[in-house]
């Protein structure tokens, strides 16, 4: 059979996911700052100041320094033709998750994604608050007029502006709920026998978000969405697979997959079990 055995189901998941969102509330948070040049008294800049505005202020646990570990991680702006500067700040913030495996116990599916679940699938629920910077008339007008441009420091190098993300006041918010439905297979490989753990793909059949009309618009968006979860979201959660390491002076261990079983990894009874066979090799040298 196999080597090692593992699951966890998914009640597991739900209740480590409020821990990780207080204690590492980057993997949640997602930030394009506003930024904006600095002056001293006599009109030197001195630098580029950024404020990181958001819809929910991240705080930190009670008696932790704020340099255990950041509150927010940093995106690229949103590009938009014919602005001047680095693009417009906004955030991405998932304020509640969670994760379902077959048989349905923990989400309840909208009617659009005919619940209930299908044999070997997982749902996912998320509620997100976004906030899109808009401007104010004032910095449009001055960065119609180059007003910036006449600083002598903009004159050494005009492209400074272009690197900074435009500066504003605060975030227009909005909330939404995003549900999904997928699976897990493994990449075929020919001839191939126990596939590496990386080898391992999720494929997202059908995203649903709420309360957004006309129906093309929600029908767009929630393409983006899958796009992203496909694309970014859950090919960052199989790259963790890769640094699963087990580690000894003399000896390499490299876990595969274990072949011949119907489904695995699988997705049953509420869990997800995974059957690894380990091949153990001799390290040789220093």
């Amino acid at each position: 059979m196999a080597d090692i055995y593992g699951e966890i189901t998914d009640s597991v998941i739900n209740r480590a996911i409020p821990f990780l969102m207080k204690w590492r509330p980057a993997l949640f948070n997602f930030v394009a700052p506003s930024q904006r040049p600095a002056f001293d008294r006599n009109g030197h800049f001195t630098g580029i100041e950024e404020r990181w505005r958001v819809c929910r202020e991240v705080r930190w646990p009670h008696g932790v320094d704020h340099n255990t570990f950041p509150r927010y991680t940093r995106v690229l702006p949103l590009k938009m033709p014919g602005v001047v500067g680095g693009g417009i700040p906004y955030c991405v913030q998932i304020t509640g998750a969670k994760i379902d495996f077959q048989p349905s116990n923990e989400i309840n599916l909208p009617p659009e994604l005919s619940p209930p679940l299908e044999d070997q699938h997982f749902a996912v629920w998320a509620k997100a608050s976004l906030g899109m910077g808009c401007p104010i008339d004032s910095l449009i007008d001055s960065l119609l007029d180059a007003h910036f441009y006449t600083h002598a420091k903009f004159l050494e190098n005009p492209d400074l502006i272009n690197q900074m993300t435009l500066d504003v006041p605060s975030l227009i918010c909005f909330s939404l709920e995003v549900f999904a439905t997928g699976s897990l297979y493994v990449l075929p490989q020919l001839g191939a026998n126990n596939p590496p753990l990386h080898d391992i793909r999720v494929e997202v059949d059908k995203v649903e978000i709420t309360n957004i009309n006309p129906p093309e618009l929600e029908d767009a968006v929630e393409c983006y969405v899958r796009l992203a979860i496909r694309t970014y979201a859950l090919p960052e959660l199989v790259k963790a697979l890769k640094k699963i390491r087990i580690k000894s002076p003399h000896l390499k261990f490299s876990p595969s997959l274990t072949s011949g079983l119907p489904n695995n990894p699988a997705i049953e009874q509420n869990k997800l079990l995974v059957w690894l066979d380990v091949n153990v090799t001799k390290v040789t040298g220093p």
